[in-house]
């Protein structure tokens, strides 16, 4: 009489098998920092730990295909009166690897229309920019 090997068994290859490909159709993340300047690749790193869920709608999004990163649309001038101080005082926190002055880079929290249409520009119109 053969023996049939244990249910078990093959109950564990399928939750294996299942775990393996829920993993590799997951978005692939380590790809988004390549080529960017370090500036970004702090942005990036760094919203990756401390607001997860903005950067999952960055990582999963558009603009995170097109290659656009947090700068291209957040930089700001020092000078500009938007410019968040609260983002600021993140580049003094020890606890975080891209808490340093040479990263310091002045960001505005919301972005205004203008900066928008510098790559849409067929919102114009909508945004009431002439």
């Amino acid at each position: 009489m053969k023996k049939t090997p244990c249910p078990w068994i093959f109950t564990g290859i399928v939750w294996i098998s299942a775990i393996l490909a829920a993993f590799s159709c997951a978005p692939k993340y380590s790809s988004l920092e390549a080529g960017q300047p370090k500036e970004a690749v702090a942005c990036i790193a760094c919203h990756k730990k401390v607001s997860p869920r903005y950067f999952q709608v960055w990582a999963e999004g558009p603009h995170a295909r097109a290659g656009v990163t947090c700068l291209d649309c957040h930089r700001a001038e020092a000078s500009d009166p938007e410019v968040s101080q609260a983002h600021f005082k993140q580049y003094e926190r020890e606890d975080l690897p891209y808490g340093k002055q040479e990263y310091k880079t002045p960001v505005r929290a919301v972005c205004a229309s203008e900066v928008c249409v510098r790559c849409h520009s067929d919102k114009a119109r909508a945004l009431r920019m002439p």
